[in-house]
């Protein structure tokens, strides 16, 4: 059901890198995860799941790893689900932009009156039709695909739930390539 592929598979390869966060409210025992899911997107709209963390996390531990993790991989966009706790965090990320000196592209992630249901659902589309690939040594890629295969009955979705929001940022890589015309325009053949 799951589509693989080989970390050689993307060296070299033009991508569009994006992490979706699901930020939890709370760090106790039974309290949701911290889900932060990290994905590139290729020129024909394959996606790839390159990192997933997925744990208990407080909001200072939440900010470092979000620049960590962009340190490593230049995302051309950082999404951030907004609810309640999302829009503070957001709010403590921009701060400590400031103090760092290193500003981030961070964008808001809107249900748009979507229940959480009908934006994890979204997401079967893509895997039918064989765009959305794992690699078995992306970190709790088990995780992703127990909620996927789990849902709704799994006892957390946390990172099914920022995953969905691939649906809503994600933009395939732009190659640039120059018509053949335009090239023998710019470079006529000599004369001989």
């Amino acid at each position: 059901y799951f589509k693989s592929y080989d970390m050689t598979d993307l060296k070299g390869k033009p991508m569009n890198r994006y992490l979706l966060i699901d930020p939890a409210f709370e760090v106790k025992k039974d309290s949701d995860f911290t889900a932060m899911v990290s994905v590139g997107i290729d020129e024909f709209g394959n996606i790839f799941v390159l990192d997933i963390i997925n744990d208990r996390l407080m909001p200072g531990q939440t900010i470092d790893l979000v620049f960590e993790l962009y340190e490593n991989q230049h995302y051309t966009q950082i999404g951030i689900e907004e609810v309640t706790f999302g829009k503070t965090l957001q709010y403590q990320i921009y701060d400590e932009m400031k103090k760092r000196g290193r500003f981030l592209p961070i964008s808001k992630l809107k249900p748009g009156g979507r229940s959480k249901d009908a934006r994890i659902m979204g997401l079967e589309p893509l895997y039918k039709s064989g765009k959305v690939f794992h690699n078995v040594n992306v970190r709790n890629i088990s995780g992703l695909e127990y909620q996927l295969t789990h849902y709704p009955r799994a006892t957390n979705d946390d990172i099914i739930d920022a995953l969905a929001y691939a649906c809503d940022i994600l933009a395939p890589v732009r190659i640039r390539r120059e018509a053949r015309s335009t090239r023998r325009a710019r470079h006529p053949p000599v004369p001989p």
